[in-house]
């Protein structure tokens, strides 16, 4: 398994750069994106005319077996990211964090802590797990696995048991035509489920995703983008440009409708108080959570990010 994917622009001689950053879900495997990324690259590539777009993502930490230290949880997750994101941003004018589940997570708590400092972040927040995960319906399910005695001490080591009793190719071959997942996507599954971590690592983050990811822990300020004494000269401040967009679905299994709801609303309640206005789309059904898993749905929500990313670009030099 790659442990991260590169895609740098093209554009020669641009006026500025920006870099998108890719946060993954859990399992954190970069390769489940290779298809969104690639298209979202295509795309890019059409359209760029004075700004250059690199794209840039990695592994979770963890989920690579010479990795000795883990399991890590969702805290280490967001200083490792913030750490990173910091290191390779100095070259770029704006960053795009965007982040796919409890990568959304990380993405916001990154921008979080970097708000005074870095003011040309940007968050893309796609099936985002932001609040309450443990009232959807996975997470409820998850918490009454955790309390089944012995489940989270032996679930993974029994997991990775039986995938080993199976030929890699054949297991991907059953999980591609069970779970209708793409080939590479099927193959990237078989491959976590016989590592040596994968599942190891892939639990332990979600039962810390689960008693972290509580109420919406982010003010006004955050989430509207409220032009402050330290914030007057920013980018996202200064032009009007959007500083988060969000895609949710319309029935998530990872995201409960009513804390979506609510959320929604109170988005329109900070609008309609003057305090700035974030972008959220809701499908209409068409997409599951889990949209990197095949080639046409990471198609269709690379579209999206990258309508959204080039209304930012209009409204920087508009």
């Amino acid at each position: 398994m790659i442990p991260s994917i590169w895609r740098p622009s093209r554009l020669s001689k641009p006026e500025s750069r920006c870099l998108i950053y890719f946060l993954c879900g859990n399992p954190g495997l970069i390769e489940y994106y290779t298809d969104f990324l690639d298209a979202l690259r295509a795309m890019l590539d059409e359209t760029e005319e004075k700004t250059s777009y690199d794209i840039f993502g990695r592994n979770l930490l963890g989920f690579s077996d010479d990795e000795t230290n883990g399991p890590y949880d969702l805290e280490a997750q967001i200083r490792m990211a913030a750490e990173d994101v910091s290191a390779r941003t100095k070259s770029h004018d704006r960053v795009f964090l965007t982040g796919h589940s409890i990568g959304a997570y990380i993405a916001v708590e990154v921008i979080n802590r970097s708000v005074v400092r870095a003011p040309h972040l940007h968050g893309i927040l796609l099936f985002p797990t932001i609040a309450w995960l443990a009232q959807s319906q996975s997470g409820r399910r998850l918490q009454r696995l955790r309390r089944v005695p012995g489940f989270v001490s032996c679930a993974p080591c029994l997991g990775r048991w039986l995938a080993r009793g199976v030929p890699v190719g054949a297991l991907a071959w059953l999980v591609e035509k069970v779970l209708g997942f793409s080939a590479g996507a099927a193959r990237v599954t078989a491959a976590w489920l016989r590592s040596r971590v994968g599942l190891v690592q892939t639990l332990a983050l979600g039962l810390s995703e689960l008693d972290t990811v509580r109420e919406d822990r982010w003010g006004d300020e955050l989430w509207s983008f409220l032009p402050s004494s330290s914030s007057l000269s920013s980018p996202s401040s200064s032009t009007g440009a959007t500083r988060f967009f969000l895609l949710y679905g319309k029935a998530d299994g990872w995201v409960a409708d009513e804390v979506r709801d609510e959320f929604i609303l109170r988005c329109e309640e900070r609008e309609r108080k003057g305090g700035g206005r974030l972008v959220v789309e809701v499908d209409g059904g068409r997409l599951p959570h889990a949209f990197c898993t095949t080639e046409h749905n990471s198609w269709l929500v690379a579209k999206t990010v990258h309508g959204w990313i080039r209304d930012v670009e209009c409204a920087s030099v508009g």
